[in-house]
């Protein structure tokens, strides 16, 4: 069975795997942002609040966590480019080097990936909020402050006090 790496977040259970029909060569697979601010995140189980898997932002390719229970929102105005599974292997397989590009496009959403996991590893919430100021500071400017406490894993009450105190000369 297929692991995801949103399992590895704390509390996170595991999900259910999808059948192969979500692989069709005309789903979209891939989101290039041109412009605007997207989140991703998770309401399974559903008795439950919703895990923040990732933000992004323009320059950044969106490639869904979970072919069914990720949930992909615009954050703001946005204009993006589509890119379905069969236009990736079609334009791999006719340009063989796009390939290069390919890599490229997969190590940075790894990176990305791997930053949301160490992220997730780190015990103290102030260090958390300094981690997402100092990674990515425009999430603090642009996202909700319920997603903000849901990608940092506290509650709502203890983003505003932490704002607070980190606001203070």
């Amino acid at each position: 069975m297929k692991k995801y790496w949103i399992e590895e977040l704390p509390g996170m259970p595991p999900l259910p795997a999808c059948p192969n029909v979500y692989a069709r060569p005309d789903r979209v697979t891939a989101v290039f942002i041109e412009e605007g601010h997207f989140v991703e995140y998770f309401e399974y189980p559903f008795d439950r609040n919703r895990t923040v898997a990732l933000f992004y932002g323009p320059g950044e390719f969106i490639v869904r966590t979970h072919p069914v229970f990720s949930t992909i929102q615009s954050l703001d105005r946005c204009s993006v480019a589509d890119f379905t599974y069969g236009d990736i292997f079609r334009t791999l397989r006719d340009h063989p080097e796009s390939r290069f590009h390919y890599f490229t496009v997969r190590g940075m959403y790894e990176g990305k990936i791997a930053e949301r996991l160490e992220l997730a590893r780190i015990s103290c919430d102030v260090e958390r909020l300094r981690f997402v100021r100092e990674r990515q500071p425009w999430v603090l400017k642009v996202a909700p402050e319920n997603l903000v406490a849901g990608y940092l894993g506290v509650t709502l009450a203890r983003l505003k006090e932490m704002k607070n105190i980190y606001s203070k000369p």
